[in-house]
């Protein structure tokens, strides 16, 4: 176990260990969809922290109605009573399980919380978890893409379209 804020003396020792791997921070980003009135962005971000000794991942979703100009929440897509979080939850839970990991599945329970990584792409819905979440930390982030044909009867009119629309 290493101290939340280490000593001068042991941040110097830490330094000396790995003096290439002090504190890191590496962020990359993916885009999910691009066009004139919708954009999604996943931000992922790595780092390395002396007091932790590994590196730990974690992400944070946009999208973004450029027409509203507002920033969309995941229930803003689907009809109000629909039960998507369920249909969400269920799907996930199918891809996840067909792998080589167990699963965890409390990460995957049909609350909002638990699918707040999400982008719009051309072909659906993809959501992220982050390392430890929903399989064992060695195994990574996790992605799952559901289809629009899997969801269309619970979306709210128009929201398949954003993916369909020219590219900026």
């Amino acid at each position: 176990e290493r101290p939340l804020y280490p000593t001068q003396a042991e941040l110097h020792y830490f330094q000396m260990q790995q003096p290439s791997g002090f504190n890191l921070v590496n962020m990359d980003y993916e885009i999910g969809i691009a066009t004139r009135s919708f954009l999604s962005i996943y931000f992922q971000f790595n780092n390395y922290n002396i007091t932790a000794a590994n590196w730990s991942q974690y992400g944070l979703t946009l999208n973004y109605d450029l027409n509203s100009k507002k920033e969309l929440k995941l229930s803003d897509i689907f009809k109000p009573g629909s039960k998507y979080l369920e249909l969400i939850s269920d799907y996930c839970q199918i891809e996840l399980s067909s792998g080589m990991e167990a699963v965890l599945h409390s990460g995957l329970m049909p609350e909002a919380r638990n699918f707040d990584k999400w982008q719009i792409t051309s072909n659906g819905i993809r959501f992220k978890f982050d390392e430890c979440k929903v399989v064992r930390c060695a195994a990574g982030a996790q992605t799952v893409q559901i289809p629009f044909a899997a969801m269309d009867h619970l979306m709210n009119p128009g929201i398949h379209e954003k993916g369909q629309v020219s590219a900026l």
